[in-house]
Parts: structure tokens; C-alpha cells; sequence
């Protein structure tokens, strides 16, 4: 929900479900029973950092300005 899903990748670097199914949240519990810790490590080096909000507005500021033809 919210923007989760745009930074996890169900398998790579955590789990996605449908909060509104039970199918897919007995899905998830099947998942979670069978990981092991190498797994987990493997999910855990697969995670990326984030932008920070400095980060984030910077790049925001460098596309609109481009969009605008500024170079200021």
C-alpha cells in the first residue's frame, strides 16, 4: 500500500501481498515459513537506499529546470 511497492520487489529485496486477500496473505505465510537466514541476507544486500529529501528536491529542481530551459 502507499508507495511500497516502488521500492520492494516481491522476491529480490522483501514481500508484496494484497491486503485484501486472504489467497495472497496465506501465500505470504507460506513464503515466510520456508525463508532462511541466507535468504534473508541475500533480500537485505538487495535493498537500496532512498533519496533523502535534500536529495530528492535537488533532482527535482535539475528537471524542472530543464524542462524550463533554465541553467540556474
Amino acid at each position: 500500500m502507499g508507495g511500497i511497492p516502488d521500492f520492494i520487489e516481491d522476491g529480490k529485496n522483501g514481500f508484496l501481498y494484497n491486503p485484501y486477500s486472504e489467497k495472497s496473505f496465506l501465500e505470504l505465510i507460506d513464503k515466510l515459513k520456508k525463508l532462511t537466514p541466507s535468504v534473508c541476507e541475500k533480500m537485505k544486500s538487495n535493498i537500496e537506499r532512498t533519496l533523502t529529501q535534500k536529495e530528492h528536491f535537488e533532482e527535482l529542481d535539475k528537471q524542472y529546470k530543464k524542462i524550463l530551459g533554465s541553467n540556474n
